[in-house]
């Protein structure tokens, strides 16, 4: 039986990528979109088929919605959240879940209580360039580990764009900053940093922190930096500096299905560029689908969430008490 699907909001990241990957995604069916603006919703609708709604309570409660996507700003996924496992519900969020600690664990534990999938959409997890640069570490081909650097900007966003907004928990480091953190983690064990350094410049009009570098050690052995920006040329870089080579990619983070992504494995004796073309959006929903489809535990997915949340605590919480 195909799992159904509700969306909550008219997010522009949902209608490009998200949704058209779920229609293409077999086993799994758009159902219903709601937002607090009805006249949106419809429009979303007819274009891509399925009922709307004028209120996202309404969504959560109906039985015939297996799993909400919920595509909304970080201020208040902890609401929604909340009510669609309240509401027995699986969910995928949008990154960054939260942004607070504590409430994490408390919807994890939720989740857990009513054994429930839940799912931070970090999508190139699933692209065939980190498959690849995962074998390669594990396969030793650039040694052991001792620099990993990574890059995550763009240029200035619109003026009224929601991240610019200080109130609604807006800034770059959730944003993007988060992305070189969870990215650090797929290649190499992280239980804690040593050194952490986190340092803002903050955009005069709004006040928002707009443009970050953060830097700290691991086992004090592996030094990782990353640089994130709303203010800069745009970049979504990876580097892995090992005793024996080094791995770079160009378009780590974002990779559209059509796109090229490059990974230049760089050793003594040779460098070698590897291409791959892939739909992590697609995989994504793929994933959703398998994980809750077999049935077993979710523990594997709310650690990743905790383990995640737990590392963006290290840097806030540097940045409060330093």
């Amino acid at each position: 039986m195909a799992i159904t699907v509700g969306v909550l909001g008219c997010s522009k990241f949902a209608e490009r990528a998200m949704i058209p990957a779920l229609l293409d995604a077999d086993g799994i069916k758009l159902k219903y979109i709601a937002s607090r603006n009805y006249d949106r919703a419809k429009k979303f609708a007819k274009k891509f088929d399925c009922q709307p709604l004028s209120n996202y309570e309404e969504l959560i409660k109906l039985e015939n919605v297996d799993l909400v996507y919920i595509p909304l700003p970080t201020y208040v996924q902890y609401k929604w959240v909340k009510q669609a496992l309240l509401n027995n519900k699986h969910v995928l969020v949008e990154k960054s879940f939260l942004g607070n600690y504590r409430q994490v664990i408390e919807l994890i534990d939720l989740a857990r209580e009513r054994n429930l999938f839940i799912l931070e959409n970090f999508l190139f997890l699933r692209h065939k360039q980190t498959s690849f640069i995962k074998k390669t570490i594990q396969e030793h081909l650039i040694g052991d580990i001792k620099l990993i650097r990574s890059s995550f900007c763009f240029p200035p966003l619109d003026n009224n764009d929601i991240r610019y907004k200080k109130d609604l928990v807006g800034g770059a480091f959730l944003d993007a900053g988060t992305y070189p953190i969870k990215c650090i983690s797929q290649f190499i064990n992280v239980d804690s940093y040593d050194d952490i350094k986190l340092d803002y410049n903050d955009d005069q009009k709004s006040d928002v922190k707009i443009t970050g570098s953060l830097s700290a050690t691991i086992n004090k052995s592996i030094f990782i930096q990353a640089y994130f920006s709303f203010n800069s040329f745009y970049q979504c870089s990876l580097e892995i500096l090992g005793t024996r080579g080094k791995i770079e990619a160009n378009r780590i983070f974002t990779a559209p299905p059509a796109y090229s992504a490059e990974v230049l494995l760089t050793n003594s004796d040779e460098s070698t560029t590897y291409s791959f073309i892939d739909n992590q959006y697609l995989n994504q929903w793929i994933y959703v689908k398998n994980f809750i489809n077999k049935n077993i535990s979710y523990e594997t997915v709310y650690n990743e969430i905790m383990m995640h949340s737990k590392l963006l605590s290290f840097f806030t919480d540097s940045r409060q008490h330093g």
